[in-house]
C-alpha cells in the first residue's frame, strides 16, 4: 500500500485515524481475516479479538499476558539475570525510559536446546525452564516460554536456541558484554516502560562463598591420601599421613578464612589466606610481605599452587 493511499484511507475513516494506525489495524484485520476468519466473519467483536488466545490461557485479551511481549526473569526467579537452562540469545534498546537517565537495555533469555537444528529447535528438545503461558499462571503477568523469535546478536556461536523464556533488563550496557552480545543495535521503544518491582528490590546480599564449614582442601602431591582441610575460623585439618599443622591465625567463630597453600609437607609449613587477602602462615614458615590486601573486601584473587 503507498503512503498516499494510506494517508487518503486513514482520512476518509476518520479524522483522528493516523496513517501508522491505519496500516496497523488493516494488518491486524488482514491476520484476523487468515487465522480465524469464521469467528471475525460471524461474531462481533473486533480483529484482536479474533486472533487472540492469550497462550492458552482463560485469560481476557487486555490482560498483560496478551499484549505480546515475555515476562521478566525476575517476576519468575527473583532474580534479574537469564536462568538456568537459557541463554541471551539477542538485545534491544529502548530509549525514553522514565527508569533510566539513558537507554534502557533489554536482553531476551532463550532456552538451550539438546538436540535439533536451524534457528529454533523443536519443544521436545528444548530445555526450557518452563512451558508457555502466562508468567506463574497470573494473567496479570506476560507470557513466559512462548515466543519462537531471536534477534540473534548475543552468543552467536550457538546456531539454534528454543523459545524466549523470559527477559532481562538494565540501565548499564555492561550488561551486553555480560551476556556475550555484538553491538549490532535493535530498537523497540515501546518498552521503554514496561517494568515489575522486582526490578526496583535490591537484591539479597548473599556470602560470599557457599554455606558450610569446609572452604579448602589440599592434598599432597607426593601422597594424595594425606592434606590438609581449611574450615571457616581458620582452623587445619590434618589427615592420612600429614604432620598436624601449628601457628596459624585462627578467628573462632568467625568467616575469615580462604585458602590454603603449603610450602613444605615434611615440616607442614605453609600459607591461610584470610578473606581480605592476607597470608598467614603456620608451621614456621616465614611471614610474607608485600602481597595483595583488601581490608574489609571481599573480592580475593584464587592463589593457584
Amino acid at each position: 500500500m503507498s503512503v498516499h493511499l494510506a494517508d487518503r484511507a486513514a482520512a476518509f475513516i476518520g479524522r483522528h485515524i493516523t496513517r501508522r494506525t491505519f496500516l496497523e489495524r488493516t494488518a491486524m484485520v488482514s491476520t484476523a481475516v487468515a487465522v480465524a476468519p469464521t469467528d471475525f466473519a460471524l461474531r462481533p467483536g473486533t480483529a484482536y479479538a479474533a486472533i487472540c488466545n492469550c497462550s492458552g490461557s482463560s485469560c481476557q485479551c487486555g490482560s498483560l499476558c496478551c499484549d505480546g511481549y515475555t515476562e521478566f526473569c525476575c517476576t519468575l526467579t527473583g532474580l534479574n539475570a537469564c536462568p538456568p537452562g537459557t541463554l541471551a540469545a539477542g538485545w534491544w534498546k529502548a530509549d525514553g525510559s522514565s527508569y533510566c537517565s539513558g537507554p534502557r537495555y533489554y536482553i531476551d533469555c532463550n532456552a538451550t536446546c539438546h538436540c535439533g537444528s536451524g534457528r529454533i529447535c523443536p519443544d521436545s528438545c528444548s530445555n526450557a525452564p518452563w512451558g508457555c503461558g502466562c508468567a506463574k499462571g497470573d494473567c496479570n503477568n506476560r507470557k513466559a516460554g512462548c515466543t519462537q523469535f531471536r534477534y540473534g546478536q548475543c552468543n552467536q556461536q550457538v546456531a539454534t536456541v528454543g523459545r524466549i523464556a523470559c527477559r532481562l533488563v538494565s540501565c548499564d550496557p555492561a550488561v551486553l558484554v555480560v551476556g556475550n552480545c555484538a553491538p549490532t543495535v535493535a530498537v523497540d521503544d515501546s518498552t521503554a516502560n514496561h517494568n515489575k518491582p522486582c526490578l526496583q528490590e535490591a537484591p539479597t546480599q548473599e556470602d560470599d562463598v557457599e554455606h558450610g564449614m569446609a572452604v579448602d582442601v589440599i592434598l599432597n602431591p607426593s601422597d594424595p591420601t594425606s592434606g590438609y582441610t581449611l574450615d571457616r575460623w581458620g582452623g587445619i585439618h590434618n589427615f592420612g599421613k600429614a604432620v598436624a599443622a601449628t601457628g596459624s591465625g585462627y578467628w573462632p567463630g568467625q568467616d575469615v578464612a580462604r585458602r590454603i597453600m603449603v610450602t613444605d609437607w615434611v615440616a607442614g609449613r605453609g600459607y591461610v589466606m584470610d578473606l581480605d587477602g592476607a597470608l598467614h602462615p603456620f608451621g614456621g614458615a616465614p611471614r610474607v610481605n608485600g602481597t595483595p590486601y583488601w581490608r574489609g573486601g571481599k573480592i580475593v584473587p584464587i592463589v593457584e599452587y
